[in-house]
């Protein structure tokens, strides 16, 4: 009990090292002799051994506090734990229809977390409080789009699993939460002067980020019905909105280190990607992994970095200089490039594995480097 007790202040100590753990065993089916199966269970660990679980303990820590609400109790923590063990399970065992129920039951079990801590919430209500909501509701409705596919002939239904979950879920909550992290990690603002009054409505409006989100979400809708160009498109301008007036990201930051330049890196690719993909909407899959590898996995490395290095006590210094850091996200960023070029040399097998190896030294890099960290300042303790 005295755990679980300390788990609910601090849930990411449970979760973070899932999503590590996910993150190697979905890099490894890549590396391995190429078959289907090891596609499949890569795509899918990606999501759902990876992304997920990290989402779930930043969540877990800091929905509360987006709420003014209460921690996490034992049977959010077990169930939470449970879930993404039976997931590990399923995938090695090559069982698709557990692997898929278990996932919509823990894409329910964080949206009820976050909806009690909503209707319970004391004062708190972020302006970006709709992402945290209509990415995983994104994931629920893939998650069971998948499950219908299992066992429908109708390709929409693997075409939303694809849309929803794969690409809109984690589109819509790291990004739409980026508009609040991504400034604090670069240590971004619009200066000291006074806001003008547009810059006031753009920071405070709910309605303004909301209409946003729902964008987002509808733009990953007309994708899996066919749309794909015009989803593109809708999609491009609007994360050039959130670029410019969220995440501050054509607004010089003074803080320099390694951790700013490779989220920047990150985002302006993830930015100016989305500007190419309308015009070579038949290669999405392989282009797609500028957001999926820069974007999505390197952005969340950093933010678990971040995370844990303040919560843990660790030196912030790290993020700053730290050449082991350095060196691990420099990988991953190449890796980046290595899998969403793949498709234009001759050798697009072993490019797949060339890429899947260097991301996976980066993340052994970034978990040795934490757990040294963690070793120096605390010992054994």
């Amino acid at each position: 009990m005295h755990l679980l007790s300390d788990l609910s202040v601090s849930p990411y100590r449970m979760f973070f090292p899932i999503g590590i753990v996910g993150l190697l065993y979905a890099l490894t089916r890549m590396i391995l002799p190429f078959s289907g199966e090891g596609v499949y269970w890569h795509r899918e660990a990606m999501i759902g051994l990876f992304l997920l679980p990290v989402a779930v303990g930043f969540l877990f820590t800091a929905g509360p506090k987006f709420f003014a609400s209460f921690l996490p109790h034992a049977v959010e923590l077990v169930g939470g734990f449970a879930l993404f063990l039976s997931m590990f399970v399923f995938s090695l065992l090559d069982l698709r229809l557990p692997f898929h129920i278990a996932k919509i039951t823990l894409l329910l079990l964080l949206l009820n977390f976050l909806a009690i801590r909503f209707i319970k919430r004391r004062s708190g209500n972020p302006v970006f409080s709709s992402f945290v909501f209509l990415g995983p509701l994104a994931g629920l409705l893939g998650s069971i789009a998948a499950l219908i596919s299992l066992f429908s002939s109708q390709s929409i239904f693997y075409e939303w699993s694809r849309s929803l979950y794969f690409h809109g879920m984690f589109w819509i909550l790291f990004f739409g939460v980026g508009v609040k992290f991504f400034p604090m990690i670069t240590l971004t603002t619009r200066g000291l002067r006074d806001l003008t009054p547009y810059e006031k409505f753009v920071s405070s409006s709910h309605a303004l980020w909301t209409a946003i989100a729902v964008i987002l979400l509808g733009s990953f809708i007309i994708e899996g019905a066919g749309f794909v160009k015009t989803a593109m498109w809708v999609r491009a301008l609007a994360l050039f909105f959130m670029a410019k007036e969220g995440w501050l990201l054509f607004i010089k930051s003074p803080r320099k280190g390694v951790f700013t330049f490779f989220l920047k890196a990150g985002l302006w690719t993830t930015l100016l990607a989305h500007f190419v993909f309308p015009f070579f909407p038949e290669q999405r899959v392989h282009l797609y992994h500028l957001v999926f590898t820069g974007g999505f996995m390197m952005g969340t490395l950093l933010v678990m970095g971040r995370v844990s290095l303040a919560h843990e006590r660790l030196p912030l210094d790290t993020e700053v200089k730290s050449k082991v850091a350095a060196a691990a996200f420099f990988l991953i960023y190449m890796a980046t490039w290595v899998r969403a070029t793949a498709h234009l040399v001759p050798t697009y097998l072993p490019h797949l594995q060339y890429a899947a190896a260097m991301a996976a030294l980066g993340v052994v890099l970034l978990a040795g480097l934490y757990f040294w960290l963690y070793k120096k300042e605390h010992g054994n303790g």
